[in-house]
């Protein structure tokens, strides 16, 4: 398996007058679908595709009751995940109330483990058809 990069010149914004570099970015080779996984994971082990998709969704359902009770879920070894606030500042704390509370953010962090899978990559160049 390789990993395809694309060359993109950028720009500093913090330094405008520094000329700019040269930066990779990785090229998207399409999207696996959650039913993809389920055929994956189905020939490497005994659940069927359903048993693996009913897996994922009921996973997904308690993560967001938990996120939204609070909690920071931490699933061994694949990472934690945690919600932030998203709102418009107050100039006075007690001028703040929800009502400038915007949403949340979804935020991942993988655990060490998790990464130590995505280090051995193979880098190719990606060429335009």
């Amino acid at each position: 398996m390789s990993l395809f990069y694309n060359i993109v010149k950028r720009f500093n914004p913090a330094k405008p007058a520094e000329p700019p570099k040269y930066h990779a970015v990785i090229k998207s080779d399409g999207i696996v679908t959650i039913s993809d996984i389920g055929k994956r994971i189905t020939a490497s082990s005994a659940f069927t595709r359903a048993d693996v998709i009913g897996l994922m969704y009921g996973l997904m359902d308690v993560i967001a009751d938990e996120l939204k009770d609070g909690k920071i879920v931490r699933i061994d070894p694949l990472g934690t995940f945690t919600l932030k606030a998203r709102s418009r500042g107050a100039e006075d704390p007690s001028k703040f109330t929800s009502r400038r509370i915007d949403g949340v953010k979804l935020h991942f962090s993988p655990h060490k483990e998790f990464l130590d899978e995505l280090r051995n990559v193979h880098w190719k160049k990606w060429k335009p058809f």
